[in-house]
C-alpha cells in the first residue's frame, strides 16, 4: 500500500491516473470548458456552472482527481483574469490611438 491511500482509494487513484484515466478526465475537462465558453463567459469556480453544462461538470469531476479539478478550474480563472487583463489593454490602446488620429493631444 502506498502511503496517503487507503485499500478503498487504490482503484480510483489508479483509475484516474492510468493513461486511459487521464485521457478521459482531459477530454471530460476539456468537453465542459468548451461548454461554459460557449454560453460566453470566462469560467469562474465562484460563478454558478451555466445549466447547459452541469452535467458535463459532473462528468469531469467524475473522471478527474479532486486536486486534478481545483488545478485545473485556477488555471482557467488565471487564463479569464489574462483574457480580461488584455483585453482592457487592447481598448486602452485603441482609445489612445483612435485620439491621437482625431487630433487629441496625447498624454
Amino acid at each position: 500500500m502506498l502511503f496517503g491511500t487507503s485499500g478503498g482509494d487504490k482503484g480510483s487513484n489508479t483509475k484516474n491516473t492510468s493513461r486511459a484515466g487521464r485521457a478521459e478526465c482531459y477530454t471530460a475537462r476539456d468537453t465542459f470548458y468548451q461548454c461554459v465558453r460557449e454560453c460566453g463567459l470566462l469560467y469562474s469556480a465562484s460563478e454558478p456552472v451555466p445549466s447547459k453544462c452541469k452535467q458535463l461538470r459532473a462528468r469531469f469531476e467524475a473522471a478527474c482527481l479532486p486536486s486534478w479539478v481545483r488545478h485545473f478550474d485556477e488555471q482557467q480563472e488565471k487564463a479569464a483574469r489574462d483574457t480580461k487583463r488584455l483585453h482592457a489593454a487592447i481598448q486602452q490602446q485603441a482609445a489612445t490611438a483612435a485620439g491621437n488620429l482625431a487630433g487629441a493631444a496625447q498624454r
